[in-house]
């Protein structure tokens, strides 16, 4: 008969659901590499948009990220930090 082993439950964090904008990068701040955050307006709004690390983002209509990226428009998918600020999950260049 085996022995019972102790099992450690983690929870896990709590998810918040992904969201979506389409709008217009104002600019593009890379001073903290290999993070960057992108400024995009929507509308009267302005995001800013944390990436963790711009080698590793999703980007589909362009080779790669750019740090030059500005009046570029984009769509992005990103979950919700605090009211206008949040975490990139993918960008699609227009």
């Amino acid at each position: 008969m085996r022995a019972k082993e102790d099992v450690k439950v983690v929870p896990l964090p709590a998810q918040v659901p992904p969201r979506f904008v389409k709008g217009k990068v104002v600019k593009v701040d890379c001073a903290a590499s290999p993070e960057a955050v992108l400024s995009v307006t929507a509308g009267s709004k302005l995001l800013k948009l944390h990436v963790g690390n711009r080698k590793h983002v999703v980007v589909m209509g362009a080779d790669e990220f750019s740090c030059a990226w500005a009046n570029q428009s984009v769509a992005v998918n990103y979950r919700e930090t605090v009211e206008g600020t949040g975490e990139v999950v993918s960008v699609d260049v227009q």
